[in-house]
């Protein structure tokens, strides 16, 4: 019932704990709890693509793609059997040096009707073969695909979220498709894996408390907060940088519009910005995250 392809691309970003907050309406939520690929709030499809496989232990009789899953709370690993928490896990990637951006998840909802702004969020795990660096992508039709953000860190445990993201054009749309897809690292043609121990197309990424939402989030519990503050620009922005760095603003065409440099923690002054969409790097010594953002 879907299609896909990719457009853009990036890298590193922070870890974030955050918990939805009674401002934040979830429309569609993949908990997999129930061991089904059915939403287990609102309604949608998840399909896996680009010939990945559902993760299967043959010892156990659980059924093929659920292993133990993240606590929404604290971001902790739960054994499945014994608190029915489970997420739903993936295998058989791309042979080394192939097939960027083709495999991963793929989901499909409506947001028609709603009138905020909409995001995405979920949780992953991934073993120490697997591709550290995945990419978010949207599309309205399931064939022209929007890159949201690629990102990567070196964890194997739940950890962190990833997003939220501000998904472009999301707000009511009659059909949103977004996929979390493995992707090479930036300025090669190679994946490089999560651990560091060399990168195997057998490795393990499983998702879990997938969430496409409108509103806002409060931040509970933080290792790291988020590099840009928001998605949503309007007069300033906060930055929460470590150590040296620097803010480069691109247009969708790759062209150079601004750049901002500052230590630490900052803020930028974008009142001077037109209204549009942009992509926003932010290089430092954690690495470089650029992220999709929405100028208002």
């Amino acid at each position: 019932m879907c299609t896909m392809k990719k457009i853009y691309s990036l890298l590193v970003g922070s870890l974030c704990v955050f918990t939805l907050n009674a401002q934040a309406t979830i429309i569609t939520e993949w908990n997999f709890n129930d061991q089904t690929t059915n939403p287990s709030v609102g309604t949608g499809e998840l399909t896996l693509i680009g010939g990945i496989q559902p993760w299967d232990n043959p010892g156990d009789d659980i059924p093929a793609g659920y292993s133990s899953g993240c606590n929404p709370v604290t971001l902790e690993l739960e054994d499945g059997t014994a608190t029915g928490n489970w997420a739903y896990n993936s295998t058989d990637y791309p042979a080394q040096g192939t097939n960027s951006d083709t495999a991963g998840f793929l989901f499909y909802t409506s947001t028609a009707g709603a009138v905020d702004e909409v995001s995405f969020i979920f949780n992953m795990r991934r073993s120490n073969t697997a591709s550290t660096y995945f990419s978010v992508y949207s599309s309205l039709d399931g064939a022209d695909w929007d890159l949201i953000a690629t990102e990567s860190n070196n964890s194997t445990n739940f950890g962190a979220y990833g997003g939220p993201y501000l998904v472009p054009n999301g707000t009511n749309a009659e059909q949103l498709y977004i996929k979390v897809v493995s992707s090479f690292e930036p300025g090669t043609n190679a994946y490089a894996a999560t651990g560091g121990t060399g990168y195997g197309s057998g490795g393990t990424i499983r998702l879990d408390n997938v969430r496409v939402f409108t509103g806002t989030l409060s931040v509970e519990e933080m290792e790291y907060e988020p590099v840009i503050s928001t998605t949503v620009w309007r007069n300033s922005v906060k930055v929460n940088a470590k150590g040296n760095c620097e803010l480069v603003l691109y247009n969708l065409n790759g062209q150079i519009l601004k750049s901002f440099k500052g230590q630490n923690n900052f803020t930028i002054n974008t009142s001077d910005l037109a209204s549009g969409v942009y992509m926003a790097q932010i290089k430092d010594e954690r690495g470089v995250l650029t992220q999709k953002i929405i100028k208002k």
